[in-house]
């Protein structure tokens, strides 16, 4: 294991002791000077594309210039780094002949060393599929983040909707509630003009019921059949116009007082109204026709 400079971290497993174990020690004193540019695009290769695979260096062994394949992953903060012999039908068999003069046992170190570069090639076929799965997993968690920021961006455009919307809702309040205002002023004088117009209108119409009453008693037999109907007229009419006052005054008063709810013949409204219209009509020669109406329920 190497940072980001190329200085070593952790040694795994080092069994032609190249390191000697020397903390810190740097990637580049392992290498043949001649491939040292090599191993700086090594690493370079691994930041940028994250793994490399049987990228071939030279090492110094027993003073001979020994090939060696490595592969490698980058972890974020550092590389991961496997070598192992590039040839050896060559290279290796080489450096074990002149092991063979000096050491028996150091024969049987690289027969290990052999044995494992052999695992390690296994080892290095099993971390192709571990950084396959952890590439499909960063590329997953990316597409899950920009889903996540798209999601985030429709959260804010509706919270700016929303306050937008509350903020005209709040503006149509306040109108309502001035529209109110005014309504219940506009009430208030509707009321007063009615309690005065239905004050002022009432006398007159008493006196006029008076002196149609005083007309009645002295002059009806003097009246012939056509003066009489004149003279019913008049009265109706007067009646008429009385409760259209009381009517104007009751509908005044609709807010300070309960309104009864009842049952209203619609036709019995009809023919009350073409009772009142007679005159009008027999003059105009209209006449008002209607069908079964039903009976409601209304206001009293």
């Amino acid at each position: 294991m190497c940072d980001v400079s190329g200085r070593l971290t952790v040694v795994l497993h080092d069994a032609l002791g190249l390191t000697k174990q020397r903390m810190p020690e740097t990637i580049y004193n392992l290498i043949e000077p001649g491939s040292r540019t090599r191993a700086e695009q090594l690493l370079a290769r691994l930041h940028k594309n994250g793994s490399v695979f049987e990228y071939e260096l030279k090492v110094q062994l027993l003073g001979k210039s020994v090939p060696m394949l490595f592969a490698g992953a980058y972890t974020g903060n550092g590389y991961c780094i496997i070598g192992t012999f590039a040839n050896t039908a060559f290279g290796l068999m080489e450096v074990l002949e002149e092991l063979m003069q000096i050491n028996n046992n150091q024969l049987n170190s690289l027969r290990t060393v052999m044995q494992q570069s052999n695992a390690a090639r296994v080892a290095r076929e099993r971390a192709t599929t571990y950084f396959d799965e952890i590439q499909q997993l960063n590329s997953d968690l990316l597409n899950t983040q920009r889903e996540l920021a798209r999601q985030n961006i429709l959260l804010t455009n509706t919270l700016e909707e929303l306050e937008q919307a509350h903020y005209h809702l709040s503006e149509q309040r306040d109108e309502i509630e001035r529209m109110n205002a005014e309504l219940r002023r506009s009430n208030d004088e509707f009321q007063q003009f009615a309690f005065v117009a239905s004050h002022e209108l009432q006398a007159p119409l008493r006196r006029i019921r008076s002196f149609v009453d005083l007309l009645a008693e002295h002059y009806q037999p003097l009246l012939d059949e056509k003066g009489e109907r004149w003279l019913g007229y008049i009265v109706k009419n007067a009646s008429d116009m009385q409760q259209l006052v009381n009517d104007i005054l009751a509908y005044a008063r609709v807010e300070t007082r309960d309104q009864a709810i009842a049952r209203v013949s619609l036709a019995a409204i009809v023919d009350y109204t073409q009772r009142t219209l007679a005159s009008t009509l027999a003059a105009s020669g209209g006449q008002i026709t209607r069908d079964e109406l039903p009976t409601v329920w209304s206001d009293a």
